[in-house]
């Protein structure tokens, strides 16, 4: 998938303890059928040393997966979810997104293709509206 040298992988993420880094960690989570917006986004976040993490493969769920999964959104600084019809279906991908509220992550809700909004998932709908809120508050000043 071109050039990943920038990916990060969850043990530089758990071993970075240089806190200057350019930037923050960021964990994206999306559904494979979203990859080449996920790869426009990742390209554009990797223009300085910041760390992104990606799983750019289809790994079979395990529990070493779910493990290395959560250390990822553990150690990221925000957490990017990409949404579309697939990801709000997705059962991994909402694990992710409960595992990044439950940690307390910075949580920026990216829509890559049009849900119907009584489809999405009533986690994700308060993950967008709080997005929303926030842009707003920082908006109106």
């Amino acid at each position: 998938m071109g050039d990943n040298k920038k990916t990060a992988t969850s043990k530089e993420l758990f071993d970075n303890d240089d806190k200057n880094n350019e930037g923050a960690t960021v964990m994206i989570s999306y559904s494979r059928k979203d990859k080449a917006f996920v790869k426009n986004i990742y390209d554009a976040l990797a223009i300085d040393d910041r760390l992104i993490w990606v799983d750019w493969e289809d790994i079979p769920p395990s529990n070493d997966w779910l493990d290395e999964i959560h250390k990822g959104i553990e150690q990221s600084d925000c957490f990017i979810f990409v949404l579309s019809p697939d990801s709000n279906k997705s059962e991994v991908c909402n694990w992710e997104v409960d595992h990044a509220v439950k940690n307390g992550k910075r949580i920026i809700p990216v829509v890559c293709r049009d849900v119907d909004y009584r489809e999405v998932t009533k986690n994700n709908q308060n993950i967008c509206s709080r997005s929303l809120q926030k842009l707003l508050s920082i908006l109106v000043v």
